[in-house]
């Protein structure tokens, strides 16, 4: 019987092999199998003599991999592994690339401990990526905590919140450097931050997260969570602000920045966020540090300082081309200040014809809001009689004193 049965096993190989199947192919039936039986010692035996036969195809078998993964335990050797699958599957499937990266991205965030170095990194090469669908991946990643019941948890929090910080940083840059995108990844910051406020405990407990490590970074991150809710409890931000150090990150303070405004406390507001910029690294993001400032200042009447503000953000972001636009309006807004004649007042408009005409060469999906301003604009400037006055015809320049310190050309219907 057993020589019969051995007869009958090499038939049974000789005939699986003749009809075109593999060593490899084999290989990958008994590393499947294995997998969903969760017989471990035979999937790994099986994944290394895949790898060692070919391991360019080995990629294929990353997911069964990562299933097998203690996440109480994880083994290290494991873990390298797994990122070495998705480093040679972005390389042999350029078209999964996206998809790879994320993984990449979310074995860290599974265990941050581990990958603490290249966290960041891998989160920033996916959302590159596939920003939209990183972030939806992020969103299912949190909602399967919520099931197994570890999002009440404090650590859990503080970590979710440390990791949205840093994906919705790259997708508000991407929001502000890419205008067709910009609804498209609002939504998806929407629906994520309902998220995190319908999971976020309320201010009385806020302190549960503050004491979780004596870390400086932990009460932060958890914080993002209850700025959602818009918490005002006093003694929480206070404490919230003696705890800020020069090693936490900008959005940290642009966060409490944020809070000062809600309250009414400008002065406290334009501090931290010039403390932000300090620690900024994105141009894009520290532009819009720069704006927000801008923006503050020209409701205080501070038109100078805020023009200076604006032109610091062009320098840091020259693509960003509603920043034109919004100093156009500074221009026109700061005019009142100073004592010009009819005339001298309406010439503010060619500035800010030219300024119009600088945001569409910045940014091309500005052209109809920025003509429909020029259309505007050329209605208040100085008609032909006052240009023929002045001694002045089409091209010549005039000067605009005052704060502007400044000079535009002129300009005839």
């Amino acid at each position: 019987m057993r020589l019969l049965a051995s007869v009958f096993l090499v038939c049974l190989s000789s005939s699986i092999f003749g009809q075109g199947f593999s060593t490899i192919q084999v290989l990958q039936m008994q590393f499947d199998q294995a997998v969903a039986s969760d017989d471990r010692p035979t999937a790994f035996r099986a994944f290394h003599q895949l790898f060692t036969l070919d391991s360019n195809l080995s990629y294929s078998l990353a997911s069964g991999l990562a299933t097998m993964i203690n996440n109480d335990d994880p083994h290290p050797g494991l873990l390298d592994t797994l990122v070495s699958l998705y480093r040679i599957g972005s390389r042999q499937a350029p078209e999964s690339a996206a998809d790879l990266a994320q993984k990449q991205a979310f074995l860290a965030l599974r265990f941050p401990e581990y990958f603490e170095q290249e966290k960041t990194l891998w989160l920033k090469q996916a959302i590159h990526l596939d920003p939209f669908q990183c972030a939806l991946q992020l969103y299912r990643f949190w909602g399967d905590g919520l099931e197994a019941g570890q999002m009440p948890n404090s650590l859990w929090l503080v970590t979710v919140a440390e990791d949205w910080a840093a994906i919705d940083r790259y997708l508000y840059a991407r929001e502000l450097l890419f205008p067709e995108e910009a609804k498209a990844i609002h939504r998806v910051r929407t629906r994520i931050h309902c998220q995190l406020a319908s999971l976020a405990p309320g201010c009385d407990e806020i302190q549960d997260i503050f004491t979780v490590s004596s870390e400086n970074s932990h009460p932060f991150h958890g914080l993002v969570l209850f700025s959602l809710l818009r918490c005002q409890d006093t003694a929480t931000w206070l404490r919230y602000s003696q705890n800020l150090s020069g090693s936490v990150p900008s959005w940290a303070y642009r966060l409490l920045a944020n809070h000062y405004l809600n309250i009414g406390q400008t002065q406290k507001c334009l501090e931290t966020l010039k403390l932000a910029i300090l620690r900024e690294e994105l141009p894009i993001l520290k532009a819009d540090l720069h704006f927000h400032i801008a923006l503050l200042m020209m409701k205080q009447g501070e038109y100078q300082a805020a023009r200076s503000q604006v032109q610091t953000a062009i320098r840091l972001a020259p693509e960003w081309g509603d920043l034109h636009l919004f100093l156009a309006d500074i221009y026109l807004e700061g005019a009142s200040l100073c004592d010009f004649n009819e005339f001298e007042s309406k010439a503010v408009y060619w500035l800010a014809i030219d300024l119009a005409q600088k945001a569409i060469s910045s940014s091309p999906h500005l052209q109809q809001e920025a003509n429909q301003r020029i259309f505007e604009y050329k209605l208040y400037m100085p008609g032909k009689k006052q240009i023929e006055f002045h001694r002045l015809s089409a091209g010549d320049t005039w000067p605009l004193n005052c704060w502007m310190n400044t000079v535009t050309t002129v300009k005839e219907n």
